[in-house]
């Protein structure tokens, strides 16, 4: 981490030498298609819109010397930026408009398509745009030799996101160590390591990579990053405020300076908690320093008072009466303050007392299924014999019903809780936008984000665990209810944590 810090402020320096290079390549002049390419590789993940320029160039002297490879390379080159800007239609018509469908083909739609899928908002796109990526990935795959380095990334985030996480430890390590792999390889590759580690659950393995890997991107002007924004979070969730808001503010400066737009949707909402926490911690101090100055003044006013109170009694008495008003009002101010708690304390108490119930109902019908498997299995043995029951046992478990009854039994206990609940919620959203359950649903995911919020639960990686979908469809989910509330964005959870009145009957 000490590194890094070294080499974020010497951020400046790497970026001037990065414009002497690409100073030195215009010298060869920009007719020549191998200058362009040169300069789009210098461009690429630094500068989108440059990258573009490059990229445009490059098409236009390969199709006017009538080089079919140089000009679907290029062709590609334009999807490759279009996917990065955030133009997707653009980046697929592109992509398929080339003949030869080599491994480049397959990265260029392999990316795309990994983009879709992080920025879809609907599960079924999203799922859609999963299966398409994991396709092209595969024939990237199959067209690369296991030697080169794009097979092993490739391969290394398959079995990642099948969570053989060691597989791809053990492939990346080789690879690093591997003399034939280039240096400007490696920084992906410390990045791929880094998503392993953090996969298996090793949190200091996984932030030593992503430092590693945010140290090679720093050195080689590398813009459009994933590591240190990453690297970022873990260290707020790890509780070093200060060193998560360096790293995600610097994260921020080359994520606008690089103009690309793929990754906004994942970027975005990591930099707001972060910054959103180090403010508040931020305050946090400054009212300590106020309080300390004010109870400084107090001390100073008390001795003055004092003073004052000695030499002149008629002061002594006045006084003394403003301070038993004062002390009046402060206890009216606790006394309201009071009956509020023990309404909140209340409702505490009814939350936990339902969910209670719900809990040993559920675990209670589920003890009685288990009893009846058991049982099954038993006149299964004692019918069939061991070849039967073994059969039985080999069969796949469908968890979809007993987690269907799950969220139905968290359903019907919060809408008990809060019968009038979809009402409110409805209320503060636009008329275009009101949320309505299917027929044989009581909530749908978006109603369960905001039923946890309302039951105090705001952190979004527990939401996305209790409601099994991914942390991205958390924070997207999230984002567009705040985009179509009537009210102003920032107060609109606040508003649903306030929602209603319970029911204590």
């Amino acid at each position: 981490m000490k590194k890094l810090d070294r080499v974020i402020e010497q951020k400046n320096e790497y970026s001037s030498l990065k414009r002497q290079r690409i100073a030195s390549l215009m010298e060869g002049g920009l007719d020549s298609y191998d200058v362009c390419h040169a300069l789009f590789e210098e461009y690429y993940k630094y500068d989108i819109d440059s990258a573009y320029y490059y990229a445009t160039k490059k098409v236009a002297i390969a199709k006017k010397k009538g080089n079919k490879k140089d000009y679907e390379e290029s062709i590609l080159n334009l999807a490759d930026v279009y996917t990065l800007a955030g133009m997707y239609s653009e980046a697929k018509k592109a992509a398929e408009s080339v003949s030869n469908h080599d491994a480049m083909y397959y990265h260029v739609l392999h990316a795309l398509y990994s983009a879709l899928q992080k920025s879809s908002a609907l599960e079924d796109k999203e799922q859609e745009y999963h299966s398409k990526m994991c396709r092209y990935r595969d024939s990237l795959i199959s067209s690369l030799p296991a030697s080169d380095v794009g097979y092993v990334f490739a391969l290394s985030e398959k079995l990642n996101e099948q969570g053989n996480f060691f597989e791809a430890i053990a492939i990346l390590i080789e690879k690093k160590n591997d003399n034939s792999t280039p240096e400007s390889s490696k920084p992906a590759i410390d990045f791929s390591l880094a998503v392993a580690y953090q996969g298996m659950g090793n949190r200091k393995m996984a932030e030593t990579y992503y430092a590693m890997s945010a140290i090679a991107d720093i050195q080689y002007c590398i813009r459009d990053y994933r590591s240190l924004h990453l690297l970022a979070y873990m260290l707020f969730e790890d509780g070093e405020m200060e060193r998560a808001y360096k790293y995600i503010s610097c994260a921020m400066e080359d994520f606008k300076n690089s103009n690309v737009k793929v990754r906004a949707d994942e970027f975005y909402p990591l930099f707001s908690i972060i910054t959103d926490a180090y403010q508040k911690e931020v305050n946090k101090k400054n009212s300590l320093l106020s309080l300390c100055l004010i109870i400084l003044s107090v001390l100073l006013s008390l001795i003055v008072g004092i003073s004052i109170k000695m030499v002149r009694q008629r002061e002594r008495i006045k006084k003394s009466k403003d301070e038993l008003d004062k002390s009046y009002s402060d206890l009216k101010i606790a006394d309201e303050k009071l009956l509020e708690i023990s309404l909140e304390l209340q409702e505490a108490g009814k939350i936990k007392e339902e969910y209670l119930y719900r809990f040993m109902e559920y675990t209670g019908n589920y003890i009685d299924q288990l009893e009846k498997y058991r049982r099954g299995l038993y006149l299964t043995y004692k019918k069939f014999g061991e070849k039967m029951l073994a059969e039985e046992l080999q069969k796949p478990f469908d968890i979809k019903e007993e987690i269907h009854k799950f969220y139905q039994s968290f359903d019907e206990a919060f809408l008990h809780l809060f019968p009038n609940f979809i009402q409110d919620v409805n209320s503060l959203l636009v008329p275009d936008y009101q949320l309505q359950p299917k027929a044989d649903r009581l909530m749908n995911t978006e109603l369960r984000i905001l039923a946890l919020i309302r039951l105090g639960v705001t952190d979004s990686v527990q939401m996305s665990h209790f409601l099994r979908v991914s942390l991205s469809t958390i924070y997207n989910y999230r984002t567009k209810l705040r985009n179509y509330s009537n009210c102003e964005r920032a107060e609109f959870e606040e508003r649903i944590s306030k929602i209603g009145t319970i029911n204590l009957k």
